[in-house]
């Protein structure tokens, strides 16, 4: 998901925040073994490229895909065509929903204007920069579970994933009480969830923190997000058939690509609805083509305008270390975090990178500012064959041996079968100490099923259906349909109070994706007092977080 959605969102920030010095760039080679890359550019579109292309999308089952390469001026795209045209008919593949792009976009304009003198004139609550405390804009609205973090926390920390608060994706509405949920609806739950971890001492991923600034520099501009991103990067770039909503390409002359999924028992592509959440914003809803995102990646590797040099200076620099175990290396050095942005080196070489994910797309943009290199990758299916076609087309072009290549395929599979072996043993991971046989539950299903109510993950209602896979058996359920990334929880009982919360999706709903530690707890009265969750997140000396639903009936 998540080079996305939120480097264009990072981007309108850099704008809006970033000094107009400009600090020189290093013109120092980078150290390497291998030979040196030749400068001249050339198409990386060979037969023998489509052919590598189509045996990949047969082996991971991936209905299609667009690349888009930029090499020294010239930029070079694909979309489905020749040998590998998408495998699934009836849509027209112009189009990519991509989740995480806008990110980038977004922080690149706003430092532009922080700290640039003509907007600190325009905007004085900037004078700070990226270290302006986002409670400055937004005081009514952003309060955090922290009286210090509230105050304190800058756009730096927000674009940076620093916060200290964690994921909470199974709170982040689409609607709310039956209305679309706006970026100021969503910044108002934050107080709702506890911090995870100390601010500034841990990178966690946050698609909240962007959805805030989406709502800052609304704020701040009293016109919609997206209005302010066609006028300060999407015009000035060319970027003419780049959206921030489905509402606005519907009133377009284009289409968007369907998403799909690989269903294992029927063998063939299932279909995802399009997907929409507008309040979600910054944080991912742009729509976009890899022709479109060639242009962005012009402007970043050459450091061109609109941007200035202090916004491209910004864009480039770190601000964060990324634990190894959050971001797994995979054949690169460690990675730093900066705004929207992973920072790492390959082979002596910089890399600049950035993944996204919906339910249904998927999207990979990387670049090497010192090769003059960098490329886009959109597909149809959140598939991690974005991270094995980025490979190659880097390392051909560096020109790295096939003995030197670290095998990004093999990582993947082995990383995906790891994760498929952990929600199959989940039970055991949440409940090592259960006992058996298990103890019978206080209450059956009729007494536990009703609606139950959080102040920050809105209401559910608990209710009875025939299990799914044994048609003999009711289990209990309650449907997140209101969810930017809608699910079902699925009920089973463990031992005694205690039960997991099995997440599945609507539309690919074969396997879940992962589980929940519950307890229901007894009040005085002897019936159903409320339903609480254990957030997955780990913190060595401290008891996991917990999310309480009370009950409302």
């Amino acid at each position: 998901m998540r080079a996305s959605s939120r480097s264009l969102m990072a981007a309108l920030v850099a704008s809006i925040a970033s000094p107009a010095a400009a600090v020189p760039t290093s013109a120092q080679a980078p150290l390497t073994h291998h030979k040196r890359p030749s400068s001249s550019a050339r198409s990386p579109f060979t037969s023998e490229f489509g052919a590598y292309i189509d045996e990949l999308l047969d082996e991971w089952k991936v209905a299609g895909l667009a690349i888009g390469v930029v090499d020294s001026q010239q930029s070079y795209s694909k979309v489905g065509a020749d040998e590998w045209t998408p495998r699934v008919f009836g849509d027209i593949f112009i189009w990519m929903l991509i989740k995480i792009f806008n990110k980038g976009i977004w922080v690149r304009s706003a430092p532009q204007r922080a700290g640039d003198y003509r907007y600190s004139v325009t905007y004085p609550i900037l004078s700070q920069g990226w270290e302006t405390p986002v409670s400055s804009i937004i005081r009514d609205d952003f309060v955090l579970g922290d009286e210090w973090a509230t105050a304190h926390l800058t756009l730096e920390d927000a674009a940076s994933h620093r916060t200290g608060l964690a994921g909470h994706m199974d709170a982040y509405p689409n609607t709310i009480n039956g209305s679309i949920a706006s970026s100021q609806d969503i910044v108002r739950l934050l107080r709702h969830f506890p911090l995870t971890y100390e601010p500034r001492t841990k990178w966690d991923y946050n698609n909240y923190m962007y959805t805030t600034l989406s709502h800052a520099i609304e704020t701040l501009t009293g016109e919609p997000l997206r209005h302010t991103l066609k006028r300060v990067l999407w015009e000035p770039l060319g970027m003419r058939s780049t959206f921030l909503n489905l509402r606005d390409v519907n009133q377009s002359k284009h289409k968007v690509a369907r998403g799909y999924f690989w269903d294992r028992e029927q063998g063939k592509f299932g279909e995802h609805p399009l997907w929409d959440a507008p309040g979600v914003s910054g944080a991912g809803t742009e729509l976009s083509t890899v022709k479109d995102y060639t242009k962005w990646l012009q402007c970043l590797i050459h450091e061109t305008a609109p941007l200035s040099k202090g916004a491209h200076t910004e864009i480039r620099k770190p601000r964060m270390v990324v634990q190894p175990e959050a971001y797994p290396p995979q054949g690169f050095d460690m990675s730093m975090y900066g705004l929207a942005w992973f920072r790492t080196t390959i082979h002596g070489h910089v890399v600049y990178q950035h993944t996204g994910s919906t339910d249904s797309h998927g999207a990979n943009v990387v670049w090497l500012p010192e090769l003059n290199y960098g490329l886009v990758i959109f597909l149809n299916q959140p598939n991690e064959i974005r991270h094995i076609i980025a490979r190659k087309l880097i390392e051909d072009r560096i020109g790295t041996p096939e003995a030197d290549r670290f095998d990004v395929a093999g990582f993947w599979k082995k990383a995906l079968a790891g994760a498929e072996k952990a929600v199959a043993n989940m039970i055991d991971i949440l409940f090592p100490d259960r006992p058996t046989p298990a103890l019978p539950s206080t209450h059956n299903l009729d007494a536990i099923a009703g609606k139950y109510s959080h102040p920050g993950y809105g209401i559910i209602e608990v209710r009875q259906q025939t299990n799914p896979q044994n048609s003999s058996e009711m289990i209990l359920v309650a449907d997140r349909d209101n969810l930017a990334f809608p699910v079902q929880w699925r009920f089973e009982h463990v031992s005694g109070d205690y039960w997991a919360i099995w997440r599945y999706g609507y539309v690919d709903s074969a396997r879940p994706s992962v589980a929940y530690a519950a307890h229901v707890e007894t009040a005085a009265s002897g019936s159903v007092k409320s339903i609480s969750l254990k957030m997955p997140e780990v913190v060595a000396g401290k008891d996991q977080h917990e999310i309480v639903f009370s009950r409302l009936n």
